[in-house]
């Protein structure tokens, strides 16, 4: 798991697949705050199997 993981709280940390789900990403601390100017992509995929499925969102 990437460190950038331990500096955010992400909920839910489990999704069902095939379902449109909202996802809330928020800093643990003060220095990591999202930029309101920036435009985030966000790649989710599937932990428990090698894939080539990989979903991107720009938020």
């Amino acid at each position: 798991m990437n460190a950038e993981l331990f500096e955010y709280d992400i909920t839910p940390k489990i999704l069902p697949s095939g379902l449109e789900q909202r996802v809330a990403i928020r800093p643990i601390s003060p220095n990591r705050e999202f930029d309101e100017n920036t435009i985030y992509t966000i790649r989710v995929f599937p932990m428990t199997e090698v894939s080539t499925l990989v979903s991107t969102f720009e938020v």
